[in-house]
């Protein structure tokens, strides 16, 4: 890939708010929600898809940082960002959150959002706890390709354990007011997420049954020095899915697209032109 890499945040061409009307009774929010929602975009051409980014366990749309317009540079495609219930700037999710809560944005609002923008050919990008909720969604949705970036497929003790240290006084104060830039509820979104991922109920969480109906081509990403997740889940994505292709990492912690040495973006890039062409 020989595009140029860009290293620095560029704001979005358009931005909004979507208003959803849920045709499902969901217990962990009204019947209508708000989503924020950003796009990097040209003029649609007809029969391309649209590359969907789906966040972190404490993700944003600005946390993405680079990559959105990245991936529109190389790709020449729409990319469309958003925040899920409880997140950013969109409508709270009540708490205690569920722990089927990845299951109920994969399996309702997801798909509820992709119908109100009228987005009908998707690529899904998923970073942790939004690649767990882009495979849960796969099977359903039938994506063009999925890119996961360091998802969960089964609660790991290692994962477990991460969270449990980001809860110690100092540093949990630190991370309420670097979150706190980009969510409403900071405070909030930390502790209803790390209170379901920390649960009893949440240890059995495994959606490995789920993987083998995913027919899309899939994009694995995940680094040997992630804190929150060893090489057992891209194994496990390996196993349970026919077209997964796995990219293992020496370096890049948790984030690697976050990493401009890594070059993830165009290792992204890459994946999509070959699905797409």
């Amino acid at each position: 890939m020989a595009s140029p890499l860009i290293t620095t945040a560029v704001e979005p061409d358009e931005k909004g708010h979507q208003k959803l009307i849920l045709s499902a009774a969901l217990g962990a929010c009204q019947n209508l929600v708000s989503l924020r929602w950003a796009s990097w975009t040209r003029e649609a051409v007809q029969d391309e898809p649209c590359i969907v980014l789906l966040h972190e366990g404490l993700g944003s749309i600005r946390q993405w940082r680079q990559l959105p317009a990245a991936l529109h540079q190389a790709t020449k495609l729409k990319v469309i960002a958003y925040e899920r219930i409880g997140y950013g700037e969109s409508s709270p999710r009540p708490s205690p959150w569920s722990t089927q809560f990845m299951h109920e944005e994969a399996d309702f609002l997801l798909p509820a959002f992709l119908m109100a923008q009228s987005i009908k050919d998707y690529i899904f990008v998923g970073h942790s706890d939004g690649a767990s909720i882009a495979l849960l969604a796969a099977s359903a949705l039938r994506p063009r390709a999925l890119i996961s970036i360091a998802a969960h497929v089964m609660v790991e003790a290692i994962c477990r354990e991460a969270i449990a240290c980001l809860l110690d006084e100092e540093r949990r104060a630190n991370l309420i007011g670097s979150l706190g830039k980009y969510h409403t509820e900071s405070e909030q979104l930390l502790r209803n997420w790390s209170t379901v991922w920390l649960s009893q109920a949440f240890s059995s969480w495994d959606i490995r049954e789920r993987l083998l109906s995913i027919e899309s081509p899939v994009l694995a990403i995940q680094a040997r020095d992630d804190a929150y997740g060893t090489m057992s889940q891209l194994d496990t994505i390996e196993n349970h899915i026919a077209q997964a292709i796995c990219l293992r990492l020496e370096e890049g912690g948790h984030s690697p697209h976050l990493s401009p040495s890594l070059r993830i973006s165009e290792r992204i890039a890459e994946f999509i032109q070959q699905v797409h062409s």
